[in-house]
């Protein structure tokens, strides 16, 4: 208001539309005072006119102050020029509005212009943010709500009102949830020095990512929470992941491949939750040096310029080995001592190398990962053979054993990363002290990684299994545990996840995570209030299913009962490459439905699907998928809008839906890197299959009567489909 009023020019208050800015600025009320706040902020005294229409403030001293949007402001530039103009929520505005406009006018006239915005990933306004926050011609400040001291619950509340005027109740709640912070401060985090506990990282620590890849730590968050937290326990580990509900742990399904983020709370007995595995890079070093760091690992210790590999006297192959390898690097020795043998290297650069990027002590030593590629069978069986054992133990064939709690972790990393399946267990130390080979000494926890005998179990898939972006590990149980006084997060450059307690979490919102979510609003909220459940076949009701079509693609079918007011999502099936004979299987032969009709996509006609030459329709029909009847062409977003509206009337199986329910909550819209926003048309992905056969649903079972006469035949129904 000072500015305004000492500097008579033209003022902007710009949000990214201009719907928006009406209803969040112009007509927007304070529910205390029952006035308007542009009237609360500008004084009727002050001002010469007002134009409702316009949203427009003209004052005595000659200013004016306008609220525009951002998807109008070639409409606003037809007046005076703007000499200051406050960008809100820039992360969703037009960034033409400030590239293309508003800047060349503010350099011209010596004006100024004011940011605010939530963050919403890497966008324009980080882009901005980044280019600008060194420069001494601008001031940055990047809050949360730690910082500003907002965190009372009315206040979220009032944001969340707000957002929900500006941006629509389906993005506001994703929008505040960007905000939690997720992690009691004694979970370990997977940094490249090993696990630490995520009260003492730093902002430029490394951290693995869900990625595979080390990225850098930009940002630390704290804060006061009354949330219970989520313990779920898994193969692969002897201690839990606990977070608070609503953190993003990533799951994967062994079936198809995929992954999805969820929130803890949703996670549930059965489900995969995901182990990391690393991004191969280039190799560095030889495999001399490599078996070196392997055996410094499990044997070896250090003096000031010498490495000293201590071994038992029945170890005189392994001796010998590590001699023959040392003499690369300096002049070494096998030599008798009382407890075994001693194998000593007099290099002072391997020395400072091997504590450099392995660690020292045994309870601190790690796998430097950026080394050991190309060699890591060659590491992983010789650390087995430094500190483990061989052998059929009860299903396991190979155990290692550490004091080191990041070393047993990292082992579990290198079996996972050459194709074995290893879990982590915890042995407590004994209370007193035992001698061992003639000397006292104090037993510390110790860390056992055991390696599985890749055997089925007798649900026919493995607890643990590998698989090329991570490896999925078995939920076991999940328990609520009261809330921690104090939580943790932070930014991870790039990826903005990061491995807590040896599982994969993302560090923001669910939606945060899926950026341009499409169904994730409607399928969340189908969760929430019981809508996935155990749906059932109802042979009292016929079924319809839905096509999406594709030979290179896959093709996806959806089945669907019409159950009084009802849709029942009862089953989803898909498979690339397959063509009609092998889904007239999957229709007619694996499952013993009555079938009401077969909706095919208006592209039924397509004859690049069948094997016979014929069309997709004549096709199927000929191997006895019938009736059919093929929907017309129409607009993806008529569909998408059409799938939202039934949304609220679907119940989904649980068990037989969960590759479709995979594939509807990832389902998002194109992003275009251009323009720094989502365009209209959804990504075209592995999701879009089952998207589209769902979409197809929606429309074409508008027609379909709920009950069935019993004295009919399939063959014989009578429907309101749309004309072909």
């Amino acid at each position: 208001m000072y500015g305004l009023w000492q500097k008579p020019a033209t003022y902007w208050h710009m949000l990214p539309k201009a719907n928006q800015a009406r209803k969040a600025i112009w007509d927007a009320v304070n529910s205390n005072t029952g006035k308007r706040r542009i009237d609360e902020a500008f004084p009727q005294g002050l001002r010469a006119s007002t134009r409702e229409n316009d949203m427009l403030i003209r004052f005595r001293n000659g200013s004016t102050w306008q609220v525009i949007g951002s998807d109008n402001y070639d409409e606003a530039m037809v007046g005076s020029p703007p000499y200051g103009v406050v960008f809100s929520e820039y992360a969703l505005s037009n960034p033409d509005a400030w590239a293309l406009a508003v800047s060349p006018i503010l350099l011209a006239n010596g004006g100024w212009a004011i940011f605010n915005t939530t963050p919403r990933g890497r966008n324009h306004a980080e882009k901005l943010l980044r280019a600008v926050r060194h420069d001494p011609e601008w001031f940055t400040e990047v809050l949360t709500v730690d910082d500003t001291g907002i965190l009372a619950k009315d206040v979220i509340a009032g944001e969340l009102r707000r957002l929900t005027l500006e941006r629509g109740e389906r993005e506001a709640n994703a929008i505040i949830q960007q905000e939690y912070y997720c992690l009691p401060p004694t979970s370990d985090i997977w940094t490249d020095k090993g696990q630490k506990p995520i009260k003492d990282i730093q902002v430029n620590d490394t951290v693995l990512t869900h990625s595979g890849r080390w990225r850098k730590v930009t940002r630390l968050f704290c804060h006061e929470n009354e949330k219970p937290l989520a313990a779920i326990h898994s193969a692969g580990s002897y201690e839990p992941l606990t977070c608070t509900v609503n953190h993003p742990v990533r799951l994967c399904n062994p079936a198809t491949q995929t992954y999805k983020w969820v929130t803890a709370g949703t996670v549930k007995v059965g489900d995969y939750v995901v182990l990391p595995r690393l991004k191969l890079q280039q190799q560095v070093i030889d495999a001399v040096l490599a078996e070196l760091i392997a055996w410094f690992i499990a044997e070896g210790s250090v003096a000031k310029t010498l490495i000293q590999f201590s071994l038992n006297k029945t170890e005189q192959n392994y001796a010998a080995r590590i001699c023959a390898a040392g003499t690369t690097f300096g002049k070494s020795t096998i030599t008798d001592v009382e407890s075994g043998l001693a194998v000593i290297v007099n290099s002072t650069w391997l020395a400072d190398f091997l504590t450099t990027h392995c660690g020292y002590g045994a309870a601190n030593k790690r796998i430097p990962w950026h080394l050991i590629v190309g060699h890591e069978q060659l590491v992983y069986d010789t650390l087995i053979d430094g500190d483990g054992c061989r052998g059929d133990y009860s299903g396991v064939s190979e155990v290692y054993t550490t004091i080191s709690k990041s070393l047993a972790l990292d082992v579990q990393l290198l079996a996972h990363m050459i194709g074995k399946r290893a879990s982590v267990v915890m042995r407590p130390a004994e209370k007193q002290s035992q001698v061992i080979l003639g000397r006292l000494c104090t037993v510390a926890d110790s860390y056992a990684v055991r390696v599985s005998i890749i055997r089925k179990t007798t649900t026919g898939r493995p607890e643990i299994l590998p698989q090329k972006h991570g490896v999925a590990a078995k939920v076991r149980s999940v328990e609520l545990l009261p809330a921690c006084p104090l939580v943790y997060n932070f930014s991870v450059q790039y990826d903005e996840s990061y491995i807590a307690q040896g599982r994969t979490v993302h560090n923001c919102s669910f939606d945060a995570a899926i950026p341009g979510a499409i169904y994730g609003p409607e399928l969340r909220k189908a969760e929430e209030e019981g809508r996935v459940t155990d749906v059932p076949y109802d042979p009292r009701y016929p079924v319809t299913t839905a096509w999406d079509l594709g030979r290179a693609d896959a093709t996806a079918i959806v089945f669907g009962q019409q159950v009084g007011e009802w849709i029942h999502i009862i089953d989803a099936t898909s498979a690339t490459s397959q063509g009609p004979a092998y889904f007239a299987k999957q229709v007619n032969n694996f499952r013993d439905y009555a079938y009401r009709v077969h909706l095919f996509p208006h592209d039924g006609n397509q004859k690049a699907w069948s094997l016979d030459g014929g069309t997709a329709i004549t096709s199927a029909k000929a191997q006895g998928i019938h009736p059919i009847r093929m929907l017309p062409k129409g607009r993806i977003d008529d569909r998408i809008r059409a799938a939202r509206a039934l949304f609220p009337k679907i119940k989904f199986d649980r068990k037989a839906t969960g590759d479709l329910r995979d594939a509807l909550i990832n389902y998002q819209y194109e992003y275009d890197e251009r323009l720094d926003k989502f365009r209209d048309q959804p990504l075209h992905d592995w999701t879009s299959h089952y998207s589209d056969a769902f979409s197809y649903l929606a429309i074409g079972i508008k027609g379909v009567h709920s009950e069935r006469r019993p004295e009919a035949t399939v063959a014989d129904m009578e429907y309101d489909y749309f004309a072909t």
